[in-house]
């Protein structure tokens, strides 16, 4: 059995890289290497007698359903954007379900419960997640109540960086003639 599945997989690599063959027409031509028959059924291939993978020309009704992939493309995209006041925040908690699922199994694995240690590092996330915003909201503070001095600060230096030039190298503009 063994030798079977290494040559299945052998088998199922190379058809896999197999070049796909184009005609003049866009369609794609089936490619096979190594088949003995083939069965078609349904519109598809399928080998008899050894088992392994076939690229298949498609029918015209798949070509002529480009425009059905399209409209299912524009409408997936429109959901998404009406959507995103649902997928975000979603999206946001499947992160942060990722983020902390080693530390609750890391307490599961102390004799926490499931429950004990789900909650646990669920504070311990709101209190981290707390100093981070208290920390930042600290600096802003800091930032608005300095902020005249750099103003003050930056008015001068660009005030000292403005090159002046002397009244003798200014013209007058000639006077217009209308």
């Amino acid at each position: 059995m063994g030798r079977d599945r290494k040559a299945l997989a052998a088998a199922v690599i190379r058809i896999a890289l197999a070049p796909r063959l184009l005609r003049n027409d866009g369609a794609v031509e089936p490619v096979c290497f190594g088949a003995k028959a083939l069965k078609e059924r349904d519109g598809a291939a399928t080998l008899v007698g050894w088992i392994g993978v076939i690229l298949w020309r498609p029918s015209k009704e798949a070509s002529a359903s480009k425009s059905l992939v399209l409209i299912a493309f524009v409408l997936a995209i429109a959901a998404l954007y009406f959507g995103r006041q649902v997928c975000i925040p979603l999206a946001l908690a499947l992160v942060f379900s990722f983020l902390l699922t080693p530390f609750v199994s890391l307490l599961e694995k102390l004799r926490f419960g499931r429950v004990p240690a789900v909650l646990t590092v669920l504070i311990l996330s709101f209190v981290v997640a707390g100093a981070v915003t208290w920390g930042v909201a600290r600096q802003l503070v800091e930032i608005m109540v300095e902020l005249p001095d750099y103003k003050a600060n930056l008015d001068t230096k660009i005030r000292l960086l403005r090159p002046r030039v002397p009244a003798v190298w200014v013209k007058p503009l000639p006077p217009s003639r209308s």
